[in-house]
């Protein structure tokens, strides 16, 4: 079941990814001006090439994982091949994500401070840094890796003692 989660949580984030859906800000900004530097840089940021193409390749892994949590569920001798290659691919994927977002996050970190730079300072420094942004994307990704990596290592550990009672 639990593959089936995630499955479906990453086919459905990265479907919206590739549908473009539009950038929200937050209601509450009462400054016109940094609401729409903020909008600005964020656009700026999710510009990147690679990223509609890296969010087709991770739609894949996360169809094969639904496919092979179904395949787990009626107990079907591929389903450790589909469940293996899909932690490998989505595993792969986010490392290629994590690479092409920091590559083009320290291309545009000049443009995004610049967008900021005629606007004045906010007094608790809530302007958007890329490196910022960055880091919090990076971490959520490196939980998406270590939790793949535990159902991996829950995957193996169930086929090296396999239990004695199912039939």
């Amino acid at each position: 079941m639990f593959l089936m989660l995630i499955g479906t949580c990453g086919a459905m984030r990265t479907t919206a990814e590739l549908l473009d859906t539009p950038v929200a800000t937050s209601p509450d900004m009462e400054d016109i001006a940094r609401a729409e530097a903020t909008r600005d840089a964020t656009a700026l940021l999710m510009d990147d090439p690679h990223r509609r193409a890296l969010s087709a390749a991770e739609l894949v892994g996360a169809l094969m994982l639904l496919v092979g949590s179904f395949l787990l569920f009626t107990r079907r001798e591929s389903a450790r091949w589909w469940v293996k290659n899909a932690i490998a691919a989505n595993i792969a994927v986010i490392v290629l994500f994590l690479v092409s977002t920091f590559v083009h996050y320290r291309s545009v970190s000049s443009e995004v401070h610049a967008i900021f730079a005629s606007l004045p300072a906010t007094p608790d420094g809530t302007d958007l840094d890329p490196m910022v942004h960055f880091s919090i994307v990076a971490w959520s990704k490196a939980i998406s890796i270590a939790i793949l990596v535990y159902v991996a290592w829950r995957l193996a550990r169930a086929t090296a003692h396999p239990d004695e009672r199912r039939p």
